[in-house]
């Protein structure tokens, strides 16, 4: 807060100082900036820390509420929770600081798909191992194609405001389902013939 203030003097201590130069100009706006940063900054601390409680909290009220062979799930649900607040936050602060989102937005959407396909995909199959032990042998493959059609997602997010990037991704993603169908089928197979 202490540093709010501070910006905001700054700021208004500025308006009066005469900078009739093109230097001057730039120091004038940099400083009249200072505020929007600041402000941007403590809502993404303050919205992190809320965040991270608020989490917490929902967490320990599943674990709580879900049985035994569930509690994975609470976890798996915290973290998209927590991925969806954080992407909120990121989007709220920025918007605060003046920073044009609109080429952001994409990219943070996208990395945060791949963050959750990670975070899905390791949960995922280490709640079914749990459930199902013969699983076990299966599971690396089963995490790979959970992985990789959460990147393809986070990916085409990314760079869906580029068309030329969205044919490429659309043929590879082809290939790349394909490749995940056979799998699959090998999987199957495996598992049916076991």
């Amino acid at each position: 807060m202490t540093l709010l203030i501070i910006a905001l003097a700054i700021s208004i201590a500025f308006t009066y100082i005469p900078l009739p130069s093109a230097e001057g100009a730039l120091i004038r706006s940099s400083i009249m900036y200072l505020p929007r940063l600041v402000i941007g900054l403590l809502i993404l601390v303050i919205g992190l820390f809320f965040s991270v409680i608020l989490v917490k909290s929902i967490a320990f009220a599943m674990k709580e509420t879900f049985s035994e062979q569930y509690k994975g799930l609470s976890t798996l649900v915290e973290n998209i929770i927590f991925v969806g607040l954080l992407a909120m936050i990121l989007s709220i602060s920025l918007e605060t600081m003046g920073i044009p989102a609109k080429d952001l937005y994409p990219l943070i959407l996208g990395a945060l798909i791949m963050v959750l396909g990670v975070i899905v995909s390791s949960e995922a199959t280490r709640m079914i191992k749990a459930i199902n032990p013969d699983f076990e042998k299966y599971s690396q493959v089963a995490q790979f194609i959970i992985l990789i059609l959460f990147i393809i997602v986070g990916v085409t997010a990314m760079f869906a405001q580029y068309q030329i990037v969205g044919e490429v991704v659309k043929i590879v993603s082809i290939g790349i389902s394909i490749g995940v169908g056979a799998a699959t089928a090998f999987i199957l197979y495996k598992a049916v013939k076991d």
